[in-house]
């Protein structure tokens, strides 16, 4: 239970009647490129959003998958089309630049870049058919090597703003690029160029847009509690189910007092596709359903995988760049972190028991816990960054 009363309020979306995502293949530089897409009506319509995959991922998966579709029906339900697009190594399934994976390519040569030259055309193709004006906003966000490619993307072509989940950041656009970007990783993220040293990359990459005035803004998502009703945002599971799903899950112990998983939920579903009679009671589910319920243990885990727990935050930014001063429908209040004193000597401490990172503005991790307060005795003078699930706070160390 709360320490102190809480207010909790929900906006319920509505999707238009007419939803239906388009499927189509459009020649690209040297092949036809698979292409989702839906439109608003022009009078309605507030800008265009590009969503790209992982290394050997589809476009579709937007689509098809319980995570990525809230970020798409959100997207929608808030009058922005979206378009989703394959990258050239997954169309002519081979790896053009020998890196070991179907990836995008990150280079910003807009000659010899086939994916950059596929957006281009993709683009045009849109503008001739009316679906919206060379004048409307773009707006580029991605997953893992489709995130950096967003990155990417709108810095080379000069769009609104970019959004990018679980990558490193990258480099040269950190560097030059003048578009807002929001960048979302995972604490645990395992992922490809991630990890603990991706993730503190990252942070010393979007501190190199802050010093140069570009707005920006970091999301470092912490493990949170599964909650009995998480697995009901799946297509046909009701909340009885999920609350099945989440005692069973409980009483084989991989949940703490708090409902904190335990454990990295991946090596458990590798075990369970093993030996499954070791889980008796998921035999139950469908293998679809049990699958669905690894991906949301992944998500509170914060492995490395798109998470729809922060679209309201994404979209804000959105809104924001372009500024839409219209509420966002699905929105959250944006809250802070209460900690004192600032500038802090040996301890910080919190108005309640939380989880914290501290990282020095190189970005390296130095410390981290839950608890009502973080000793900060042991660092030197100097400027820090406090993270919570909240948001990242400056703290000033003082010591004469």
């Amino acid at each position: 239970m709360p320490s102190r009363d809480i207010t909790v309020s929900s906006n319920f979306i509505s999707l238009p009647s007419n939803l239906v995502y388009i499927s189509e293949k459009i020649q690209g530089a040297t092949s036809k490129v698979e292409v989702n897409s839906y439109f608003p009506s022009k009078d309605k319509l507030k800008g265009v959003v590009w969503l790209f995959q992982g290394s050997g991922g589809f476009g579709k998966y937007w689509i098809l998958r319980t995570e990525e579709s809230e970020m798409m029906d959100l997207l929608v339900a808030n009058d922005y089309a979206v378009i989703t697009v394959d990258n050239e190594e997954v169309t002519q399934v081979k790896d053009l630049n020998k890196d070991g994976s179907l990836s995008f390519d990150y280079s910003a040569d807009t000659l010899s870049n086939l994916d950059l030259i596929n957006i281009k055309l993709i683009k045009n193709y849109f503008i001739a058919l009316g679906k919206f004006n060379p004048s409307t906003p773009q707006i580029a966000m991605g997953f893992s090597s489709g995130g950096g490619f967003a990155e990417v993307v709108a810095a080379v072509y000069n769009w609104s703003a970019s959004l990018s989940h679980n990558t490193g950041v990258v480099d040269y656009t950190a560097d030059k690029s003048k578009v807002p970007h929001y960048q979302n990783n995972s604490y645990h993220d395992d992922g490809p160029n991630v990890g603990s040293e991706g993730n503190a990359k990252a942070i010393a990459n979007m501190k190199k847009y802050n010093d140069r005035g570009i707005k920006n803004q970091m999301i470092l998502q912490l493990p949170q509690p599964l909650h009995a009703e998480r697995f009901a945002r799946i297509d046909s599971v009701s909340v009885s189910q999920s609350t099945t799903a989440f005692n069973y899950l409980k009483q084989i112990g991989l949940l703490d007092n708090s409902n904190y998983l335990i454990k990295d939920p991946s090596p458990i579903q590798m075990d369970y596709e093993a030996h499954p009679d070791k889980y008796p009671a998921l035999k139950a589910f469908s293998v679809s359903f049990v699958n669905e319920v690894f991906i949301q243990l992944k998500a509170v885990y914060t492995d490395h995988l798109f998470r729809s727990d922060y679209n309201g935050s994404a979209l804000k930014f959105i809104n924001e760049v372009l500024k839409i001063t219209t509420p966002v429908k699905d929105e959250a209040k944006n809250l802070r972190t209460i900690f004192y004193p600032n500038p802090a000597n040996d301890y910080i401490q919190f108005e309640k028991p939380l989880q914290y990172m501290i990282f020095n503005s190189g970005g390296t991790l130095l410390k981290s816990g839950f608890e009502k307060s973080a000793n900060v005795s042991d660092l030197p003078s100097g400027v820090y960054f406090l993270k919570t699930k909240m948001n990242t706070e400056k703290v000033v160390i003082s010591r004469h």
